[in-house]
This record gives structure tokens, C-alpha cells and sequence, in this order.
């Protein structure tokens, strides 16, 4: 699979150099030029990327791929995305994606696919809805980080990206632990969609059994626990999870309460993955 993603360098600080390898998909990312020709001025060369996503299938089954295989790629696809988007902001876009199949050294395109709307464009919300990266962005992160530089600090979280990510993204081999990065993209994308935080609450529960259990393997604070679910179950709130049981007017989380359950949500993300790492469970 191919396809085309801006900016060129997106996922150049989780992917790395060497590229990943996920549940059988190897996705690594190459660099190019592409020719544009302006109007009324000479031909010119642009910067480019390509993501690359390679699997190993037989000819007899690809009728069965964008039925069993593909989607477990779009959801590798998000995971990253999610886990880029748990640091900074920025939108990826992504175009012209192609499927290929190689026999025998002979490349044949499979055919052109529709992007889903899931991954073609993200829109990111944070806080109280400002989107986008630019400058609200920066804007956003001189407000997190007070009289700090907005650029030095973007420096220093993808020189952490760099040093750091291969652990986690090595991880994504786990069904819940891609599912939840999976659901905290979606919740980063929209506002509306804050909800599907809680899907990282239910992944650890289920992964182990009880919420007992879960807090005590990742050392998660039951308080902070109890006012992640009461936010989302409890309170009449714009994606709140029982609206129907609550009279009280439909009102939008306030931006302590954002603030929480994002902040939450990346602490059992981090926890687990730490968990996933110290166990020894790595995708080779």
C-alpha cells in the first residue's frame, strides 16, 4: 500500500529511519521529489513522502483483503497518528493511496481505493476547540508552557519523539493498546467525539479482568480513576456516556474537566505501555 502524506515529515520522529513493524505490516516511510509546472513558470521539483505499508499475502486471498487485512492497517495507521497527536498537534493529510501486489518481481497495481474518511483528514480539537496547528498551536503551547519558547519546546518534544517512541510504537502489536491509541486520535480529532477516551478505560479493564487489577498493575490512582468515569457517566455533559438517565441540561465540559480526562487518558496510555515494555512483549 501507498499513499502520499503532508507534511513530509510527520511521521518522520515515530517511524524513524529503519521503519516499523506491526501485527505483519512493515511501514516505513521514503522520500522523494515530485514535479509540479506551475502556470507561467518553469517546472519545479517539491519535497515529498511516500508511507509505505508492505504485508506478506497469497495471490488466492486478496479478494478477502479490504475485508480482513486492510482495516487493521487503517488502524495501525490511526494508533500512530493518536500517539503523534498525545504531544503536539498537526494535521496529516493523506492522498493518492494505491494498493500493489508483487509475484515473482512483477509489480501490479490493485487498484485505486477511496480514503476513508477516518484518516484522509484530521481535524484536531483541543482544549475548548481551537484547532488546527500554525500558529493557534504554538499559541496554545506558549499558554501550556508560560513564558517558555513555543518553538524550543517543539524542538524538545520531537527530540524526545526521536529517542523515545520506537518502545511504544514497538508495542502496537496489542490489540488493546492499538485500539486505545486508536480511540484517543478519534477523541483529538473532534470535540464531539471526547468520548471515545473512555474506550481506554474499558480496554484495561478488559485486558485484565477487573479494574482493580488494572489499577494495581499500573499503578493508577483509584481517585483519578473514579473521576474519569464519573465525568463521562455521571455528568450531563456534551459526550457524556448515559445522557438518557440525566435531566439535567446537555452542557460542554468545561476545560478543567478537558484538561483531566485528557491528561488521564494519556497517563494509562503511558502506563500500559510501560507495562507492555517491562513484560517484554515486543513486536519483532
Amino acid at each position: 500500500m501507498r499513499v502520499y502524506v503532508s507534511p513530509v515529515d510527520y511521521f518522520d520522529d515515530i517511524i524513524g529511519e529503519q521503519g516499523v513493524n506491526i501485527d505483519g505490516w512493515k511501514i516505513k516511510i521514503r522520500k522523494h521529489t515530485l514535479p509540479v509546472f506551475p502556470i507561467d513558470k518553469p517546472p519545479e521539483q517539491i519535497d515529498a513522502a511516500t508511507l509505505i505499508a508492505e504485508i506478506n499475502y497469497r495471490r488466492e486471498d486478496i479478494r478477502y483483503f479490504d475485508a480482513s487485512t486492510y482495516p487493521k492497517l487503517l488502524q495501525i495507521i490511526n494508533s500512530l497518528i493518536g500517539y503523534r497527536l498525545a504531544f503536539f498537534p498537526e494535521e496529516p493529510v493523506f492522498s493518492m493511496w494505491e494498493k500493489d501486489f508483487e509475484e515473482d518481481g512483477i509489480t501490479s497495481n490493485m487498484h485505486p481505493i477511496q480514503v476513508e474518511s477516518s484518516v484522509e483528514i484530521i481535524s484536531v480539537s483541543i482544549g475548548n476547540g481551537v484547532s488546527g496547528c500554525d500558529f493557534n498551536a504554538i499559541r496554545n503551547l506558549q499558554l501550556k508552557f508560560k513564558k517558555l519558547d513555543a518553538e524550543r519546546e517543539l524542538n524538545n518534544i520531537k527530540n524526545y519523539l526521536k529517542i523515545n517512541s520506537h518502545k511504544y510504537i514497538n508495542q502496537l502489536h496489542d490489540e488493546y493498546f492499538r485500539r486505545s491509541w486508536e480511540s484517543f486520535g478519534k477523541a483529538m480529532r473532534l470535540g464531539e467525539n471526547i468520548s471515545y477516551l473512555y474506550d481506554i478505560r474499558d480496554a484495561l479493564k478488559t485486558k485484565f479482568r477487573t479494574e482493580e487489577v488494572a489499577r494495581q498493575k499500573l499503578v493508577l490512582k483509584k481517585d483519578e480513576w473514579s473521576k474519569f468515569g464519573r465525568i463521562f457517566n455521571n455528568m450531563s455533559i456534551e459526550g457524556g456516556r448515559h445522557l438518557g438517565v440525566n435531566v439535567e441540561p446537555v452542557r460542554p465540559m468545561n476545560d478543567d474537566e478537558i484538561s483531566f480526562v485528557i491528561d488521564f487518558a494519556k497517563k494509562m496510555l503511558f502506563a500500559y505501555g510501560d507495562y507492555l515494555i517491562d513484560n517484554g512483549t515486543t513486536d519483532q
